[in-house]
């Protein structure tokens, strides 16, 4: 495998683990890194932007907007399997701007636990 195929695919395994904890903090900041992983081609210097990205998220926390977002994404993977109840309960949770910062994340985490799913359980936003 040549630099630059294992650029990628380094780049790709970072960005499943980080997607939704970016997407969770910042809409302009995903579409930043997915415009740079266009036409998957990895270089150093995109790298170094990427990891720029991630660093000065670090300090950004989700707003209800974002966790809106993040949760009606994560939900897709939980909807079909999910009970009359948690559906209720997800309902409740994204109607709520009070609630769903502090009690989405932790509801999801539940689901994640009755339904895993191996591309969620890799996910960076599962362990905050």
């Amino acid at each position: 495998m040549n630099d630059d195929n294992r650029r990628l695919q380094e780049f790709q395994k970072s960005w499943a683990q980080n997607k939704y904890w970016v997407m969770g903090r910042s809409q302009q900041a995903y579409n930043a890194i997915r415009q740079l992983a266009k036409n998957n081609q990895w270089s150093d210097e995109k790298q170094v932007h990427y990891a720029t990205i991630l660093a000065s998220l670090e300090e950004v926390s989700p707003s209800s907007k974002t966790t809106r977002v993040v949760a009606e994404h994560i939900w897709g993977y939980f909807k079909k399997r999910a009970t009359p109840e948690e559906k209720q309960m997800f309902q409740q949770l994204v109607e709520d701007e009070n609630r769903i910062i502090q009690e989405m994340p932790r509801f999801l985490k539940s689901l994640q636990l009755a339904y895993p799913d191996a591309y969620l359980a890799k996910m960076r936003w599962f362990d905050e």
